[in-house]
């Protein structure tokens, strides 16, 4: 279970392109997931890189047709920052079981209503998730 202090760190990230300035999405809907630090434990450096473009990989190898955008999410006060991906188009339904899979505590939706915190269940092997995640993409 998360912490109500953890949550309202989540819902207090600040995001930045790669260039360091203020993020936006190009098109909504839009799910912004890391796959950094599983877990809230923080990991040495060369490892979030590696889980990183694992999570880049992953997310090509299964929505090979969405367009994804690299950004950095930064805790309000600086202290927790992580590289993540932006995947357009993807549904909480989708990004779900990934987020689980990367060890991820939440992940954020944005549509045009604003930005969701949404919390991930954990799954017991990677195939439970792969199943999930396709059944959310509408495959069978």
């Amino acid at each position: 279970m998360i912490s109500e202090a953890t949550l309202r760190a989540f819902s207090a990230t600040i995001f930045y392109s790669s260039h360091d300035e203020h993020w936006l999405p190009k098109t909504l809907p839009a799910c912004v997931i890391s796959g950094q630090n599983p877990l809230c434990i923080l990991q040495p450096r060369q490892q979030n890189v590696m889980l990183h473009y694992s999570l880049c990989n992953y997310l090509d190898r299964l929505f090979p047709s969405c367009d994804k955008e690299e950004i950095v999410g930064r805790a309000s006060d600086g202290f927790w920052q992580e590289d993540c991906w932006v995947v357009y188009g993807l549904t909480t339904e989708q990004a779900l079981p990934i987020a689980s899979l990367f060890g991820q505590l939440a992940f954020f939706y944005l549509d045009e209503n604003g930005r969701q915190v949404i919390l991930c269940n954990h799954y017991e092997n990677e195939e439970a998730a792969i199943a999930a995640a396709q059944n959310g993409y509408g495959w069978k």
